[in-house]
């Protein structure tokens, strides 16, 4: 009985290795398959990640275009109402600026204003700025005889058109010699205002 049962322990050890071997087959099988299509499903996955994050990266780079182009759009009209802003601001400057040097010409007792006068009523403006105010305000300059700058309106002097030279003659006028010292014309040059 030993024998038999040795020899059905053998064959049943046999049957069951043959078995586990089979069994280790299809399990190994079946892993691969399952490997397979999992790894078919996860390139399939990856792809479709891809495929969306380039639809939304290209998306965002179409509204950031957008937005960057009405961006641009709204710095530049903000920027040329700043611009007219600063400019009209500018121009109402320089309009009253005109305005003021006109009316400190046109005074009935002067009809000669000196730079250094006009300087201090129209603070603000440096030297030459002030003289293209004067300009675009409708005067002229010569000098006295001292040198100093005189200024007054082209058509309040237009006798005073060519000279070079304008002197007080010590009575509240001025003598105003021309470019050649050919012409002698009186003009009032109040002494107050030539200091």
């Amino acid at each position: 009985m030993a024998i038999i049962t040795a020899l059905i322990t053998s064959v049943v050890t046999i049957y069951v290795s043959s078995s586990r071997g089979k069994i280790d087959a299809r399990l190994t099988k079946l892993r691969a398959e399952l490997e397979s299509e999992a790894a078919e499903r996860r390139a399939k996955f990856d792809k479709e990640i891809a495929e969306w994050k380039a639809g939304v990266d290209k998306d965002a780079v179409e509204r950031r275009h957008t937005f960057d182009e009405r961006l641009a759009g709204l710095k530049a009209e903000f920027d040329q109402q700043v611009n007219a802003h600063r400019l009209e601001i500018e121009h109402r400057t320089l309009f009253a600026a005109e305005r003021v040097a006109r009316e400190l010409m046109s005074h009935d007792n002067w009809q000669w204003r000196s730079f250094k006068i006009i300087q201090a009523h129209l603070g603000g403006f440096e030297a030459n700025e002030l003289r293209k105010i004067l300009v675009r305000a409708g005067a002229i300059r010569v000098k006295s005889n001292t040198g100093q700058e005189l200024w007054g309106l082209i058509e309040r002097n237009k006798g005073s058109i060519g000279a070079e030279r304008l002197a007080p003659d010590g009575g509240g006028g001025g003598v105003e010699i021309g470019s050649f010292g050919e012409r002698i014309i009186q003009a009032p040059v109040p002494d107050h205002e030539i200091p």
